[in-house]
């Protein structure tokens, strides 16, 4: 079976994302209140809430700005679910 290759974001969706976002990480933290981090400069990522692997699709609601923290964070639930 071959790799499944990830599929980036387009320009558009970046920008509208972080345009959404705001500022602000859009990443939920496990109380379930949106982390407060400010987002700064190459310190953020676009993320697949649904990921490539699980069929998610590089829309503008398939996306989230996320901070490195809870990026990590999602990246440890991501792989745990896809194991």
């Amino acid at each position: 079976m071959a790799a499944r290759r990830r599929t980036n974001f387009p320009t558009d969706v970046r920008k509208a994302a972080l345009a959404r976002a705001d500022g602000q990480c859009e990443g939920a933290l496990p109380t379930g209140i949106r982390c407060e981090a400010v987002l700064q400069a190459s310190q953020y990522v676009f993320d697949h809430v649904v990921t490539d692997f699980h069929g998610g699709r590089a829309t503008l609601d398939n996306c989230q700005v996320l901070c490195k923290d809870c990026d990590r964070a999602k990246t440890a639930a991501d792989q745990t679910a896809i194991a």
